[in-house]
């Protein structure tokens, strides 16, 4: 074989080893996830009549947020999530909070649910996540979680 043809085998094989390393790396875990669902979105209201939304999942969802005035609001974008939604939007009409919407924002290149809290102005909120839920409580920071008036609500 002349060194050309051996030079070209060399890049060729080259190539291909390659390929199959970069199969291979998409193919571990964690690497190319799948999607989280976005199930459910729900209203509860903690002992003092302050509105809590869940966001039901079925898996974890990282999250990002957003506080945008004109009107006012809060946007939470659920990354790599896909949403699985019955409903898309949940009235509220209380303390501050006036409805929460959601659906599906972006497919690709990753899916993104958004979930948009319409206020009535400037309300404080606090989020926390408990295994495959994201709880948003709004209202004064002192007091129990959202996670902990979840669970009494639930309870009753």
């Amino acid at each position: 074989m002349s060194k050309y043809g051996k030079l070209g085998l060399a890049a060729l094989t080259a190539v291909v080893l390659a390929s199959s390393a970069f199969q291979g790396r998409a193919a571990e875990p964690g690497a190319t996830a799948t999607p989280s669902e976005l199930r459910s979105v729900s209203v509860d209201r903690d002992g003092n009549g302050r509105p809590v939304v869940t966001l039901v999942g079925s898996g974890p969802m990282a999250y990002t947020t957003l506080e945008l005035e004109n009107p006012q609001r809060l946007v939470i974008d659920l990354k790599e999530t896909v949403s699985r939604l019955d409903r898309n939007q949940v009235s509220v009409d209380q303390r501050g909070v006036l409805r929460v919407r959601a659906g599906q924002f972006r497919r690709s290149p990753a899916p993104v649910s958004r979930v948009v809290v319409d206020l009535d102005g400037p309300v404080t909120y606090r989020i926390e996540t408990e295994g495959s839920d994201v709880k948003i409580a709004f209202g004064p920071t002192s007091g129990p979680s959202p996670a902990a008036i979840a669970s009494s609500d639930s309870s009753a």
